[in-house]
């Protein structure tokens, strides 16, 4: 019997955006797919202090409807949390920086560098990345804003700048600056480009798989890892497949070297060697007219302290993808589930028609995370997400690969 607590993997999560069907969290047996699946409410454990839901799930090998306990093969526990709405976070705002353009993603992403204190803005509007200067957080400053598409033309690394789409993400480490572009044609191939943050001037670029979204330094520096997202053209006619590229990083201060890993997803195509290993039964999994590979669109990263692991989002599935950053292969994918917002600690504001009311309700949330952060206590990596919801705006009114709606 395998026992697992499902909380303990994910920590810490802020917020869920989407519902979908009613919880029983009373004592019941479901048949799901040849096994049965069986839910046990209990008030306290050692894993779920304040009680919660035991699901066990096994082969129903005597055909009697009943999950006996020889039967049982999984063990997973829904614990309930604390009460969260006496809760708050407070921020006090130490300085402000406009770009004068409004609702147009003019200041999306941000790094700051400690040596320089700069801080670089992602410019999706101009597709340039602006470097302000916060000296005085107070008063941060504009001093420039790069070209990536010019600089790349003039080293010779594209031959028209046109080609270049926005910058979607930058990240800074000992003194080397490295922002994710997408192609003009957000289907084609994007690029990683580098700049040297002593004068800001151009180094390098390395050719990556469509749409790379986000990118972040290993804490050593040593490498880079990045989310390619692989969204599909409109008509869906194109769809590229998702993957993470990693950058190994040789970096001196003067003369950079770089060595790139792409690491896909087609063993988990149907019929592939891992489709087995996919926990589809808590994932997302209806792209249109897509793979596995297609309908996986890494949408974010972060990476363990010992530099070993990534931990990528696959927002549109509602899973993470663990990256083994020593071999460079998928470790395995993590199915996030589903969140019962009906029970302590999991409340939830409903509507946007009642003002602020927030409390418990007996529906089940999809966490579908965008941004993700690690942090680490007594040992163990913790995992802490910003459930946005989202979906490949085709899903919806089709059939899911279960046959159901």
């Amino acid at each position: 019997m395998k026992l697992k607590a499902l909380y303990s993997a994910m920590g810490i999560v802020m917020v869920t955006a989407s519902l979908s069907a009613c919880n029983d969290s009373s004592n019941s047996t479901e048949a799901q797919s040849g096994t049965l699946t069986l839910k046990e409410a209990f008030d306290s454990n050692a894993t779920c202090p304040n009680g919660g839901v035991t699901i066990y799930t096994g082969i129903d090998e005597n055909g009697n409807g009943v999950l006996e306990e020889s039967e049982r093969d999984t063990t997973d526990y829904i614990c309930n949390g604390t009460n969260a709405t006496a809760q708050s976070v407070t921020l006090n705002q130490q300085g402000r920086y406009q770009s004068g353009v409004f609702d147009e993603s003019a200041a999306e992403i941000v790094s700051y560098d400690s040596d320089s204190k700069q801080t670089f803005v992602v410019n999706a509007n101009s597709g340039k990345v602006d470097v302000l200067d916060t000296s005085n957080p107070a008063n941060p400053v504009l001093n420039q804003s790069i070209d990536i598409a010019a600089d790349m033309q003039t080293a010779g690394d594209v031959t028209d700048a046109g080609k270049v789409g926005a910058a979607n993400s930058v990240t800074v480490n000992n003194g080397l600056m490295a922002v994710a572009i997408e192609a003009d044609n957000k289907t084609d191939d994007g690029w990683i480009a580098f700049y040297k943050i002593a004068d800001l001037s151009y180094l390098a670029s390395v050719q990556v798989g469509a749409l790379p979204d986000m990118l972040t330094f290993t804490p050593d520096g040593k490498q880079i890892v990045v989310a390619i997202e692989g969204e599909p053209n409109d008509d869906y006619s194109v769809d590229p497949e998702g993957e993470v590229s990693v950058i190994d990083v040789t970096w001196d201060g003067s003369t950079l070297n770089t060595v790139l890993t792409e690491i896909g997803f087609t063993d988990f195509n149907e019929g592939g060697a891992r489709n087995a290993e996919l926990p589809e039964e808590k994932m997302v999994l209806d792209g249109y007219k897509a793979t596995i590979a297609q309908s996986f669109e890494p949408e974010y990263v972060t990476v363990s302290e010992d530099n070993q692991t990534a931990y990528v989002t696959l927002q549109e599935n509602n899973a993470v993808a663990v990256i083994d950053l020593s071999n460079k292969t998928v470790e395995r994918i993590i199915g996030l589930g589903f969140k019962d917002h009906s029970i302590p600690g999991n409340e939830l504001d409903a509507s946007q028609k009642d003002g602020v009311n927030i409390k418990n309700w007996p529906v089940m949330g999809i966490y579908m995370p965008d941004t993700i952060a690690s942090m680490t206590f007594n040992g163990q990596t913790y995992l802490l997400t910003a459930n946005e919801g989202d979906d490949r705006q085709d899903w919806l009114g089709k059939r899911h690969r279960s046959g159901k709606l």
